[in-house]
């Protein structure tokens, strides 16, 4: 797998973290800092509940739809107009279930991007960091992260280390919500030891962005099977400059996805 790799170097940045409970699957660059792109809303979704269970707020806020929040790409948010107003967390289920960029950008200005960070922070999680909101196609590189913490969160949140475990599980649920599962989840779907995912992906055209530069293709979350669940984490920055496209990079990822998967039942079965 990792001549697989090693044949994008020169012309994308990558880094994959997967584990279990008993040992590393597959490990490649998991600390490299690189664009996060939508998965960072799983840590914006983190603090809407860490608020919430701290009475801070109650999810019931009615936010209004402003025009400094605008954003194209994914979402529905943005066919609705002006001065409208969604309840927050119905703002929380669109960001991650369809990734909707205009309800993350609201609810950053409503959590305030501080505190997601210092939330972040807490949970030990070094290397990622909100940047700044998902002002599409003018912004890029809205926050960073890295493979090992991104699959630690999903580690975290499997085990109720986050919170607690009321509040684990109904993020748990929001995220087997998601809809865009051709990633990771997608080419293991046929396995019979195969049961759900719960996951947050994200891409980036950098061909789109006010400024060219380099594209990403992330995915991570919880791979839950009928052995075990496993966690695993995979990003990536294709250069700007590179004739490497999107559609490669999904296809090496579900070549890494079969392998892990792979992994995970072979090691469950010596264990046994």
């Amino acid at each position: 797998m990792l001549k697989e790799i090693e044949k994008y170097n020169p012309y994308c940045d990558i880094s994959v973290y997967a584990f279990n409970k008993n040992k590393i699957l597959f490990a490649y660059n998991e600390d490299k800092v690189q664009d996060g792109a939508c998965t960072l809303k799983v840590f914006i979704m983190l603090e809407y509940f860490r608020q919430k269970n701290e009475g801070i707020i109650d999810g019931k806020e009615l936010i209004e739809i402003t025009e400094n929040n605008a954003a194209t790409g994914a979402g529905t948010i943005k066919f609705l107009s002006y001065g409208m107003k969604v309840q927050v967390s119905e703002l929380v289920e669109l960001m991650v279930s369809i990734s909707d960029h205009m309800a993350a950008n609201l609810l950053i200005d409503f959590l305030g991007i501080d505190n997601i960070n210092n939330t972040i922070k807490t949970y030990g999680f070094e290397k990622t960091l909100l940047l700044k909101k998902y002002i599409v196609p003018k912004n890029k590189r809205i926050g960073e992260l890295s493979a090992y913490e991104y699959a630690r969160f999903f580690k975290m949140l499997d085990n109720n280390e986050l919170i607690n475990q009321q509040c684990c599980d109904e993020m748990k649920t929001i995220l087997l919500s998601q809809k865009y599962k051709d990633f990771l989840a997608e080419p293991i779907m046929n396995y019979e030891q195969y049961v759900d995912m719960a996951s947050k992906s994200g891409k980036v055209d950098g061909r789109t962005t006010e400024n060219i530069t380099s594209s990403c293709v992330n995915d991570g979350g919880i791979c839950i099977t009928e052995i075990n669940n496993y966690y695993v984490a995979f990003l990536s920055e294709i250069h700007t400059q590179s004739e490497v496209s999107m559609a490669e990079m999904k296809e090496l990822m579900h070549k890494i996805s079969i392998y892990i998967f792979e992994e995970n039942i072979k090691n469950e079965v010596n264990i046994c």
